[in-house]
């Protein structure tokens, strides 16, 4: 009897400080978009597209949308997600579902998830308006430690190159 009700009161204070530490899961969270004030929209822009000039310059981010959407899958609460997209309602839809173990079916019990479809992805904290990390639509992605500028200065010609098919063919689209 006292073993297991300490067992017990170990589990619930161990759940109680996971929920504590970690907040809300945010494994069924997707992209949303973000409105900001006009000044500040325009600041989170001017960054993005600044900092995607100077890593991924190929990419020629002035041809392409910026929009604002939230990192739904980052632990750090104040970091936005600008994504460059051909459109501003260039999106990829989907289904979440499991497959059925006797017919090897597809059971969708969702409806569509909408996720952005974007070429290349900057970073940024809200707050302070400091890039975290660049990312392109292959998952290559360059992180940005311990911050911007030390990153620029200790990799000057780090860049992000577009991706190279095996047959030659840059692939940017």
């Amino acid at each position: 009897m006292k073993k297991s009700t300490r067992i017990f009161v170990t589990f619930v204070i161990a759940l109680f400080s996971t929920l504590i530490l970690f907040g809300k899961n945010t494994n069924n969270k997707y992209p949303e978009k973000i409105q900001f004030k006009p000044e500040k929209e325009i600041k989170i822009i001017t960054v993005a597209q600044k900092v995607a000039q100077e890593i991924a310059p190929q990419f020629r981010t002035d041809t392409l949308v910026a929009v604002i959407y939230t990192a739904p899958y980052s632990m750090k609460k104040d970091v936005v997600d600008v994504h460059f997209m051909k459109h501003e309602d260039d999106h990829i839809e989907y289904h979440k579902g499991k497959r059925d173990t006797v017919n090897k079916r597809l059971i969708i019990d969702s409806a569509p998830i909408k996720r952005p479809n974007s070429i290349l992805t900057v970073t940024i904290y809200e707050s302070t308006l400091e890039p975290e990390s660049i990312s392109d639509s292959y998952s290559r992605s360059i992180s940005f430690e311990p911050n911007y500028i030390d990153f620029r200065k200790n990799n000057p010609n780090k860049k992000l190159e577009p991706y190279i098919n095996p047959t030659g063919e840059n692939v940017i689209f």
